[in-house]
Parts: structure tokens; sequence; C-alpha cells
């Protein structure tokens, strides 16, 4: 019997999927997706949150998150995906997303938003790649709500044609009087082209004070790749900004996480060539009579999903939450524990994602 799906209403996704209702292309490797509700509900969350989305490729069942570009209310739910190398899921659906299909979706989440981070009447928006999908819906909500906010608005671009809501941007920068932008861009392009509100090169504190020449007096909202979040981050903290004035998004990749995903299917496996240097520890799970061995400092996400336990990992960064289990025995490092609570923590959970084994594990879902 299929369930009976309620008009209207707030969105749940155990209620409703996503319905595509259009894509567009933004930059020549970015397409924005435009979802409804199945029961014509409106999206609640909080600016600057992500989604948790579930697909299915190949006969798996792979989870990723997106943060959402829209505002809280609307009827429509505005996702905007880059495709990248090697990205299974974020380039299945570029490839092959279209319009009426449906996305099953697990949940929104995250810390780095407007409701739960301090700011004040003077804000600083700084994003590069795809760290504007965030910030874009924090400024279209801002500016719809009206409130008497100036914000100042930095983007950091490859070049002109890879600035993702460039049009949009730029009449947001039009019609709002408290609204202003600047772009950086790495690449000039050609030297006929209109020069004004751009800068070029790479951040550092020189390009920041000449795009906002007071950003020290404002709350700073930031998002992007790694390395530019790095960058950002020590000027600031160069300078001695107050860091309660400083929120940025954690959902980028873990130096430590990306270097140590090696792991094995068997003791013979590991013990070639590579014996001398990598010391092997065992990840059993009882509840699936599940037991693999790993090179130290392998996740627990990756021997989890190498024997097909049902953990669902979203984000994949230590930010959502959904990956979260319980080390019943054993040592492991976490890099993440965004989502614990000291007392979960005291008990042995852990995020499967950002977790890297140092010894023979235990591990318990429930």
């Amino acid at each position: 019997m299929s369930k009976k799906l309620a008009s209207g209403g707030v969105w749940r996704p155990e209620q409703s999927p996503l319905i595509l209702n259009k894509r567009w292309q933004e930059t020549g490797d970015t397409v924005s997706f435009e979802f409804i509700a199945q029961n014509q509900a409106h999206f609640e969350f909080k600016p600057g949150q992500f989604i948790n989305v579930e697909i299915e490729i190949d006969g798996k069942k792979e989870y990723r998150a997106y943060s959402i570009s829209s505002i809280p209310g609307d009827k429509y739910l505005q996702l905007t995906i880059k495709r990248v190398a090697g990205g299974k899921v974020s380039n299945w659906l570029i490839d092959n997303l279209q319009p009426g299909d449906q996305l099953n979706a697990i949940g929104i989440a995250g810390q780095f938003n407007l409701n739960d981070c301090q700011y004040g009447k003077r804000i600083l928006l700084l994003s590069a790649g795809c760290g504007i999908t965030p910030v874009i819906s924090m400024a279209r909500t801002l500016l719809s709500s009206k409130q008497s906010i100036d914000i100042e608005f930095i983007h950091c671009a490859r070049d002109k044609d890879n600035i993702i809501y460039h049009s949009e941007i730029n009449v947001l920068n039009e019609k709002n009087t408290n609204f202003n932008c600047q772009f950086l861009l790495e690449n000039k392009f050609n030297d006929h082209d209109e020069l004004v509100g751009y800068l070029f090169g790479i951040i550092n504190k020189d390009k920041l004070d000449l795009l906002c020449a007071d950003w020290q007096q404002r709350t700073i909202f930031l998002c992007g790749p790694t390395a530019f979040m790095e960058a950002v981050k020590d000027i600031v903290q160069k300078t001695g900004f107050d860091t309660a004035n400083f929120h940025q998004e954690s959902f980028t990749p873990n130096q430590q996480y990306e270097s140590h995903t090696g792991l094995a299917s068997s003791k013979e496996n590991v013990l070639g060539s590579s014996a001398k240097e990598s010391i092997v520890f065992s990840v059993a799970v009882p509840s699936f009579n599940y037991k693999t061995e790993v090179i130290q400092g392998a996740t627990l996400l990756d021997a989890l999903e190498q024997g097909g336990i049902p953990v669902i990992a979203a984000c994949r960064q230590g930010v959502c939450g959904s990956c979260k289990c319980k080390v019943a025995q054993g040592q492991v490092h976490s890099t993440s524990t965004e989502t614990i609570t000291d007392d979960e923590q005291q008990q042995g959970w852990v995020l499967a994602c950002s977790t890297m084994v140092e010894g023979d594990v235990e591990v318990s879902l429930s």
C-alpha cells in the first residue's frame, strides 16, 4: 500500500521524494537543478545548510551531501553541482538526471548557517568555486527578508567563464544598495574585455584589503576548497581577527583522510611489497558476522563499505553525522566530532568517515 501524502505543509524526506522540475547550465562544468516535492510541500532549512541524497548507481546505493542554494520557505529547492574528475555521484547526476525524475533524500543538516552562526549588521560572504552555493543561499535570504544588513560578497574563480551565478550576482548588485559584489580571478581574460569589478591573482591580505577595505569590522562567512579556506584562515589569524565573527564551512576534504584510505581485502594483499612499511589491523562487526583487515590509518568507513555493511555516508567529510557508529573495542583516531556529543564520545561513538584505525577494532552500528 502506498503512503498517503499530505498536501502542502513542510517537506519531509520520508513523506515525499524530490522531483526534478528543471535544470540549466551555470558554467561549462556546473549544472543547477530545481526540485519540487511530490506532495507540493515547501522546503524549510537554515540558509547555508546541505541536503543528503541517495542515488543508486550500478545496483549500489550511494549517498552524498550538496549545499542548498535556494531560500527557505519556497516550494522549490535548488542544488548546483559541479562535474569533477572521479566524481561518481555528481557526474552521474549531471549526465542522467532529467526533469520528471525522482531523487530520494535523507535529511537536511549543517552547522554553517545563518540561524546558528551569530552575525552583526555588516557581513562578508567569501567563497571560491562551488563554495558559492551555501553563501548565495545566505545572500538571497538576507536580501529577500529586507534586513538592514550590509553585505560584501567576494567570489574567487579560475576565470570569468567559471563564475557560478555570475548574471544573478550582477543583478543583485544592481538592485540592492546594501549588496556589493567583487570577483577575484586567477586568470585574465582578453585585454578587450571589461575589467571593472574584477581583480586578478590569488587570495592574500593585500587582495582582501583591496576587495573589502573594512573586512576586519565584518562577520565573515567562508566556504571553498581546502587550500583557499586555509589561506583565508591564515590571514584572519595573523591579523588578530575576533574568531567569534569568523564562520567557515567544514564541508571540505580532510588532508589526513585523503592520504589514509588504503584498504586490504586480505593479509596477502597488504603484506606484499609494502609489508615492511605497513601495519595491519582487523575491523570486526559482530552483528553482521563481518571481519576484514586494513592498513593502519585507513578509515572505518572504507572498511565497512568494503564489506557491504549498511552504513550511510552522505557528506563523507565528518559533517552530517549520518555515518555515526560505535567503537566497542579498539583504538581509533577521529579528525571530526562535529555531530557527536561529549557523552557519546565517552561511550565510543565516532563518525566512520573521519575515523582512522589505529588498532584491532570492533564496531557496532546500534
